[in-house]
């Protein structure tokens, strides 16, 4: 169905306005010449008929609001729920009924009601004929029934929606929105404001949250701790807004918290083809970044996965530097690139592993380079067998653990002091 664009609509509106304008300025102008009283009235009485038809307009435009029975609460439990107030739907019910019932029992006697009008109007108002008043009685009177008419049913649901749907107050809902976007091996933090708006939005269950506070309540059960129920969350909160890429990233972590890396992997590619540079750098770091940590788990053909990303993001946003989290994943794919020739039989000696030494050495130079020291004891678990707070497969630059090179790099002794 064609819809008129902003542009359009605000053509109409003001194209509305002058004309109403204009009618006004012509009545003023039919007693023109009078005392500046009788051009007052002259002005008055067609915004007086202008406001009664808007009024009219106004009641049989005023939206129906639907609503259901709350489903009845479990046994030993109890709900507080809140209904809409339909007094004035239900005001405008009646009266519309009563007008349209009275309009048409007495028709027949409008165009007297509207002389004897006319006539009230040209007594109060010197200048004014009674046909310039029966003319604004009609033209003005119309004109305002179909306006207060159109902005009631295209403006006011609109407005009642919005208010309806806002399940929680400014404050909580500015808390749980400003949530980082997750990036891997990194436990978003969480501030007392976010924790606090968490506990008070689970309070509640799912069902009973409105659809734009679903990414709320979704966030909220990850900060606690939930992921299942999250995870729930966000797949109905993306169902809802299918082209929100930030909801996708955050599915994606959670998924990937619980061991689901293929779903995962689906979710993060939805996301990067939802990407529009150059928009949120931010965002589009947390993707790239999950782009390249998800295919470590894939062999060599995830390291090429990781490998292509990086590659992409720096074409992508040149003007960017490449985060260190994203570095990290290029030197732990280069370091499992090496560890796969090796087990291939080929010498550290051969090009073709120096070649993939030098790749990895150069993205360990550019993570600390771009992170300074942040991610140094990260890339030293990857290194280090013994580690602290080594996870089992952090393991994909062991094969450089004896590398003098490396080991300097990440302030490590060399070798022979080591030993």
């Amino acid at each position: 169905m064609a819809t008129f664009s902003d542009t359009t609509t605000r053509r109409i509106q003001l194209g509305a306005l002058a004309l109403l304008l204009t009618e006004v300025l012509l009545c003023a102008l039919q007693v023109g010449g009078l005392s500046p009283q009788s051009v007052g009235l002259a002005v008055f009485w067609p915004l007086a008929w202008l406001g009664l038809g808007g009024l009219l307009g106004f009641l049989f435009g005023i939206p129906k609001v639907l609503q259901q029975e709350a489903a009845d609460p479990t046994p030993g439990s109890s709900r507080y729920v809140l209904g809409v107030n339909t007094n004035l739907e239900q005001i405008s019910d009646w009266l519309t009924k009563l007008l349209i019932g009275v309009g048409l029992v007495e028709l027949s006697r409008l165009p007297t009601a509207i002389a004897t009008v006319a006539l009230e109007m040209t007594g109060n108002t010197p200048g004014l004929t009674k046909s310039l008043a029966e003319a604004i009685i009609v033209l003005f009177s119309v004109e305002g029934f179909i306006g207060g008419y159109l902005c009631t049913r295209l403006y006011l649901p609109r407005e009642l929606r919005r208010a309806d749907q806002a399940t929680y107050d400014e404050e909580t809902r500015e808390a749980l929105a400003q949530a980082p976007v997750p990036v891997p091996e990194e436990r978003p933090e969480v501030s007392e404001a976010q924790q606090k708006a968490a506990e008070l939005v689970t309070e509640r269950p799912l069902r009973d949250v409105r659809g734009q506070d679903v990414p709320l309540w979704a966030r909220a059960q990850a900060i606690r701790n939930n992921p299942g129920e999250a995870i729930t969350a966000f797949r109905s909160a993306i169902e809802l807004d299918p082209k929100n890429p930030k909801l996708r990233v955050e599915l994606t972590r959670l998924l990937n918290l619980t061991g689901n890396r293929e779903e995962a992997w689906r979710q993060v590619q939805e996301a990067h083809a939802l990407l529009k540079p150059p928009g949120s750098i931010r965002l589009a770091e947390s993707v790239y970044d999950w782009l390249t940590y998800l295919p470590l788990w894939e062999g060599a053909e995830g390291v090429a996965k990781t490998v292509h990303y990086v590659d992409e993001f720096r074409e992508r946003y040149p003007g960017v530097a490449v985060p260190g989290s994203i570095l990290v994943n290029l030197t732990a794919a280069h370091g499992q690139q090496a560890r796969a020739l090796l087990e291939k039989g080929v010498p550290r000696e051969a090009p073709e592993f120096r070649e993939v030494r030098a790749k990895t050495l150069k993205a360990l130079n550019e993570t600390l380079t771009t992170g300074g020291s942040r991610w140094a004891p990260r890339l030293r678990q990857l290194l280090d067998p013994r580690a602290r707070g080594k996870a089992p497969d952090d393991n994909d630059l062991e094969v450089f653990e004896s590398d003098d090179e490396f080991r300097v790099a990440l302030g490590l002794a060399p070798v022979q002091q080591a030993a």
